[in-house]
């Protein structure tokens, strides 16, 4: 019976089963404790169990294998299989190739990254980069190797001939994961890799993916000299950049997209070839700023024809650019793909030391867990679900003792389960953020780590003298301002979810000074519609190939006022930090801060544009000035927008969830002091307001008021009555 992917849940043999896991890896426990860790697992309400299956330590020698416990107990994988099916647990099964899990290679034999360069990536300068780990432990496979994909196939088909008896419905392997974080093992920047022969040689991969793309070379606006597809080469660095066509890099960067979600699909068709069917193909990807760029989320989706996850590695206590960082990237998967869920979430800590105060309060686990889950969520495989080595503070020891994080899954397990559709829920907004691919693009082609999350490339390459990197960090900025404000941005992707925009009030758009015709003609037309727009701090008056972009009669582009640094304008008690790039519209008054003008307004059909000449959202590194929180509140007030939901306080975030059948607010109080925080629910009136965790009714007025106490860093999830 085949498994089905449906919106918001996994459909097994008609049933909603929620993708809630935790991984137990069989081989670095003592297999006595592997039936009462798992027991502990169930004990929480989950229903899945996540598993790696490494092939570095199952190897005993080149393509020889001990899958049953020949050699130690620790190894007999169909006895812990047989384990899980008798608990009716199902099973998120990760054969890899590549595992990682704090293993030196990343889980790969040493032979196969240390012996043969021909089958490893390459860096622009013809050179092998470090593998896992750094130098000592090889270099990093090239994916779409034929000698390293045959290499695959052998471990494949070994674990394979024992997951074919353990495949859903006759066994617990109901979810199949196809590679683990998908990213040349972070070495997936523009000029990082893959310069491998076989990739970029004559006649390779980069040349195959050009004719088909092009059709002819005489249609490469970049070609030069090139009498064929064969004599272009790809970029190397950015030292052409002014010189050559923008395209030659744009075409450089989506065929690295193409070439990691391929890998997928070769893995896929690997796994079918040996007779694995009837489950759910998966792949996740780690940690990536800007986010969905090289890791292109929607190709992913499509090369596992199932589901795509994101990995989230946070510090449990949730600093404020975290928060934001897990808000925004849950309502991201929400809001594209099949099921919203993390593939791997932290549960735990990455060491084992709990001297010297290393460890935050337990308690902040839980708060971790439910701003996902009310950011969007709808699964979450916690990594690791025991201690281990490198590992620490997990929700059960290696032997099965419970620790608070197991009692705190529990707790929210139980919201789940009790809910009455829980995948049907769907958090409310009426305002969006729009995510476009091709700023984000621009950010990459600089970039020198795109899987350092702890920055955004801000730089070259510029763009009709726009830095790299200023939109990106801009759109993660506004979105959490707008969360400050009181409001629920969602993200609107136009080449994922274009018809979000019609179900908006307002949409914000942060914009460099080019855009394609389509989504420019999309936007113009939400505004006639009725939609409010705001826009800026450019003006894009052209393609990426430099062709005019008509735009609405009276949105020109702007006039400089002030080119660079920081502007401060007083508005009243407050300041609004304007970061460079205040402008007029052809001498016209804007909208006015202390005399100083901020925005203009354009009518546009029914509808209205806000042009904001600046950037109100560079520095995030903590809590954006007050005024510019109050700047983006003002600016949507005079849209004529206001929040369905919102407190008084912006360090307590409301966020409100509902379906047809039932509606949850949930309270995210993410600053360092508990609060008591006043509750105005605009959209919904109920008469009460119930915690789901002890029954405790608060009273809401007539207006659709109440008062609610929130202790810091945590989360309080109230039902409307």
């Amino acid at each position: 019976m085949a498994v089905k992917v449906a919106k918001g849940c996994m459909d097994l043999a008609g049933k909603k089963s929620l993708l809630f896991s935790g991984e137990v890896e069989y081989w670095r426990l003592e297999p006595r404790y592997w039936r009462t860790v798992l027991e502990r697992l169930r004990e929480t309400g989950m229903e899945w169990v996540s598993s790696y299956v490494p092939w570095r330590i199952h190897e005993q020698g080149r393509h020889e294998y001990d899958l049953r416990g020949r050699t130690n107990p620790r190894l007999n994988l169909p006895a812990y299989l047989d384990i899980i099916g008798e608990l009716g647990l199902k099973l998120y099964f990760r054969p890899g190739p590549l595992i990682v899990s704090e293993m030196a290679a990343g889980g790969l034999p040493d032979w196969l990254v240390k012996e043969d360069p021909a089958i490893l990536i390459w860096d622009y300068e013809n050179k092998i980069p470090d593998g896992f780990m750094g130098k000592g432990n090889g270099g990093v496979p090239c994916y779409l190797h034929p000698k390293y994909l045959e290499h695959c196939r052998v471990w494949l088909s070994a674990v394979n001939d024992i997951a074919r008896d353990y495949l859903y419905p006759q066994g617990p392997i109901c979810l199949y994961q196809l590679d683990n974080e998908v990213s040349l093992v972070c070495k997936d920047g523009m000029f990082q890799s893959d310069y491998n022969p076989y990739i970029v040689g004559p006649g390779g991969l980069y040349h195959q993916w050009l004719a088909a793309q092009y059709g002819s070379v005489e249609n490469v606006l970049y070609r030069g000299a090139a009498a064929s597809f064969e004599d272009i080469e790809p970029p190397r660095d950015l030292k052409e950049w002014g010189r050559k066509p923008i395209q030659w890099w744009w075409d450089w960067a989506t065929f690295k997209e193409h070439y990691l979600a391929r890998y997928i699909g070769e893995l896929r068709l690997i796994n079918e070839g040996c007779g694995i069917e009837g489950v759910v193909f998966c792949t996740n990807f780690n940690p990536h700023r800007p986010n969905t760029v090289p890791n292109h989320w929607k190709k992913y989706e499509a090369a596992t024809k199932g589901l795509v996850g994101y990995d989230f590695y946070r510090s449990p206590c949730l600093s404020y650019t975290g928060y934001l960082s897990m808000a925004r990237i849950s309502r991201m998967l929400a809001a594209w793909m099949d099921l919203p869920w993390s593939a791997e979430f932290m549960g735990g800590f990455w060491h084992e030391n709990y001297e010297g105060g290393s460890y935050p309060y337990a308690e902040h686990h839980e708060f971790m867990s439910l701003v996902a889950l009310a950011h969007g969520l709808k699964g979450i495989a916690y990594y690791m679900f025991h201690d281990r080595e490198h590992w620490g503070g997990s929700p059960v020891s290696d032997r099965g003792h419970r620790r608070y994080a197991h009692t705190a899954i529990k707790s929210m397990m139980d919201f789940v389960n009790g809910c009455e559709d829980f995948p049907a829920l769907k958090v409310q907004g009426r305002v969006g953020v729009l995510h476009y691919r091709p700023y984000h693009v621009h950010t990459f082609l600089g970039d020198p780590q795109p899987t350092n999350d702890q920055r955004v490339h801000v730089g070259d390459p510029e763009i009709g003298g726009v830095k790299a990197g200023l939109a990106s960090v801009e759109y993660e900025g506004v979105f959490g301002l707008m969360l400050d404000a009181g409001y629920s941005p969602l993200p609107v992707d136009p080449d994922v979810n274009p018809g979000r925009l019609s179900e908006l009030a307002a949409v914000w758009v942060v914009t460099e000074n080019f855009m394609d015709v389509r989504t420019a003609e999309m936007l113009w037309e939400y505004a006639r519609q009725g939609g409010t727009l705001i826009l800026g701090p450019h003006v894009p008056c052209a393609t990426l190939l430099g062709e005019p972009l008509v735009l609405p009669k009276g949105l020109h582009k702007p006039s400089v006022l002030c080119s660079g640094g920081q502007v401060e304008l007083e508005w009243g008690e407050d300041r609004v930090v304007f970061y460079g790039g205040l402008r007029t519209h052809r001498g016209k008054p804007l909208l006015e801060i202390g005399g100083m003008p901020a925005a203009s307004r354009l009518e546009l059909g029914k509808g209205v544009v806000f042009y904001v000449g600046g950037y109100v959202a560079q520095d995030m590194t903590g809590p954006a000035p007050e005024g510019n929180v109050r700047f983006v509140r003002r600016l949507l007030e005079l849209g004529g927008v206001r929040p369905l939901a919102c407190t008084d306080r912006r360090d307590v975030h409301a966020v409100l969830q509902s379906n047809d059948r039932e509606s949850y607010l949930f309270l995210l109080n993410t600053g360092s002091r508990a609060r008591t925080v006043k509750v105005s629910l605009l959209s919904e009136r109920p008469a009460a307001l119930r915690d789901v965790s002890d029954g405790e009714e608060i009273k809401v007025s007539p207006e659709g008021c109440a008062e609610v106490d929130v202790d810091c860093k945590r989360a309080r999830i109230l039902k409307l009555v």
